[in-house]
């Protein structure tokens, strides 16, 4: 066996010479004299594949990122349906979980019309096009208030209840945990706009309704709920509040009543209606003015001393104990009562804001702070012209 490995090795040996010979040498040599005269092309397509390949770690990286902390927006539907929220920070839905537990909830499928839920009767229940809808009118003790946020875009409103107002409202029991749209008719749209764009300079809801914002927002609102038009929908149930012809915009509502920021003293608007009202005393002139608006001319005629047009914007009528005759009424002979009147007048135009609440259909009380007390003016609705004017005993 070894002489059998020895005589592979030499055959091994003979066959690649594994000294390296001056020929070697030579060839080596000439090999590397003709690289030096040559210039190497430098390696972009290497190059272009290394940016190639960072080009996309990065973009690669910025996707994660951005799907981790910047979540995608919704379709096109839910988007169209929530085109609030990137610009408000709001939703368009009320959301009603089970957990809050104080919501006056009714089976839609036992209800008959008829039924009571709490201040609301069931008036009539209807289905069209496979959708139900059922119409809640107030009772004849309620008054439908209720409580929340308003918002508006391009013309449309919607609003937002809180869900303390809810406790009265009658909620579909199968409803609850899922979002319920709340609107208004398209009359009451209408209305809302008209009333809005006819709000007075200088309150807070002038301002934000005068905004180039594509949502305008109006929190802490009240308004008088006369009908609910609840349209049963699995995906998306909807209540449409027909508010009271009474409620109003206001500029700017709390749960106490609608807050006016505004001054005492009389707008355009006003002023001409006073001095037409001064010259004929024609109640007509009156018709379609809020309780807040004739406050502010009864006390422009108490300031101004215009005891006619006093005499004519009060209550005459038994029902409130009625008023003597306008000489023996404003008797004042020392002139004192009209002194204090015009200190009183003097001291209003310092108040920026008044509160309008409603205490029924006939009557509303306007609040404000003045001379270091608070205020409550009663307005009424007068019953022969069916117009609000002020009882006696207006101030408390």
């Amino acid at each position: 066996m070894d002489e059998r490995l020895k005589e592979l090795k030499r055959e091994y040996e003979q066959a690649l010479p594994v000294s390296f010979t001056q020929r070697d040498r030579e060839r080596i040599l000439e090999k590397i004299n003709k690289k030096q005269g040559k210039i190497t092309p430098p390696a972009i397509f290497p190059k272009a594949l290394t940016a190639l390949f960072y080009a996309a770690t990065f973009f690669i990286g910025f996707y994660f990122i951005h799907e981790q902390f910047f979540p995608a927006e919704p379709g096109k539907e839910e988007k169209r349906a929530q085109s609030s929220l990137e610009e408000s920070g709001q939703a368009k839905y009320t959301l009603l979980t089970e957990e809050d537990d104080l919501f006056l909830t009714f089976n839609p499928e036992t209800l008959q019309p008829g039924d009571q839920v709490g201040s609301f009767t069931v008036e009539s229940i209807s289905e069209k096009d496979g959708k139900e809808t059922i119409v809640f009118v107030t009772g004849e003790n309620g008054n439908g208030e209720i409580h929340g946020d308003l918002y508006s875009e391009q013309n449309q409103f919607w609003f937002i209840p809180d869900k303390k107002s809810l406790s009265d409202f009658p909620i579909a029991a199968e409803d609850i945990g899922k979002k319920l749209f709340f609107t208004f008719s398209g009359e009451v749209q209408e209305r809302l706009k008209n009333e809005f764009d006819q709000l007075q300079a200088g309150s807070v809801a002038y301002a934000e309704w005068r905004s180039d914002k594509k949502i305008k927002t109006f929190p802490n609102y009240a308004l008088r709920v006369a009908e609910i038009r609840y349209e049963r929908d699995p995906d998306r149930p909807t209540v449409i509040l027909g508010v009271h012809p009474n409620a109003d915009p206001g500029g700017g509502n709390d749960p106490d009543g609608r807050t006016y920021h505004t001054s005492i003293e009389l707008d355009g608007k006003l002023k001409n209606i006073y001095h037409q009202y001064a010259q004929t005393l024609d109640d007509r002139l009156l018709d379609g003015l809020k309780p807040v608006d004739v406050f502010k001319l009864y006390i422009h005629a108490m300031g101004s001393g215009d005891k006619n047009v006093q005499y004519a914007l009060l209550i005459k009528d038994e029902k409130y104990g009625g008023v003597p005759d306008q000489e023996t009424y404003f008797s004042d002979p020392e002139g004192v009562t009209a002194e204090n009147e015009k200190k009183f007048y003097d001291d209003l135009k310092s108040v920026s804001s008044f509160t309008e609440k409603y205490l029924s259909d006939e009557e509303a009380v306007i609040g404000f702070s003045a001379q270091g007390r608070d205020f409550a003016f009663r307005i009424c609705i007068d019953p022969d012209s069916k117009v609000w004017k002020v009882p006696p005993m207006a101030m408390q």
